[in-house]
């Protein structure tokens, strides 16, 4: 089963049913945003851990005497509902717009819970925070498209390559009748 994580189910009350149906997945459609200024790179190379690349969103900054910075071995990932927000970071450090990449994970090994989650797997963070990470590089054949802002200030999808049959499109709306069933 392939699971598109499209909603924003941030706190949602029936997260340990989330995290369960996701554990079922035999792959992952995932996000990544940061900003267009790294669109060319990362579409040749991939998308980097900051130790491979030395750029960080949150490098040198605290927040209540506790670095910001997150693992620099991860490369952080997010459902569709999030897009705008994960952009955030990468957008006031560097500049640019909102680029955002739809990447096919299927090798769930390499995934992590955000430790901002305080969970224990990949699953249980991505149900609970809309959040989780990819330990080493995301490779640019894992990319089946990317986002981004046209003139008119709206996304615009460009498809890189063709999508896996079988998706499971889950989004807000329809919780209910996939997990909950």
């Amino acid at each position: 089963m392939i699971v598109d994580y499209k909603a924003n189910f941030f706190g949602d009350k029936h997260w340990n049913e989330l995290s369960s149906f996701l554990s079922q997945a035999d792959q992952l459609i995932l996000y990544h945003s940061t900003s267009n200024i790294f669109l060319d790179r990362i579409l040749k190379e991939g998308i980097k851990p900051p130790s491979k690349t030395n750029i960080s969103n949150y490098k040198g900054e605290e927040c209540c005497g506790k670095s910001l910075e997150s693992n620099p071995e991860l490369v952080y990932l997010i459902d569709y509902g999030h897009i705008h927000f994960g952009a955030n970071g990468a957008l006031r450090k560097w500049g640019g717009e909102l680029a955002c990449f739809r990447i096919l994970i299927d090798d769930l090994s390499k995934l992590r819970p955000d430790e901002d989650s305080r969970k224990d797997n990949y699953h249980d963070s991505l149900a609970y925070e809309d959040s989780c990470a990819y330990e080493g590089i995301i490779t640019p054949e894992k990319i089946i498209g990317y986002y981004t802002i046209n003139k008119e200030q709206k996304l615009e999808y460009k498809k890189l390559k063709p999508l896996p049959e079988n998706i499971i499109s889950l989004e807000k709306n329809n919780i209910q009748k996939i997990v909950l069933n």
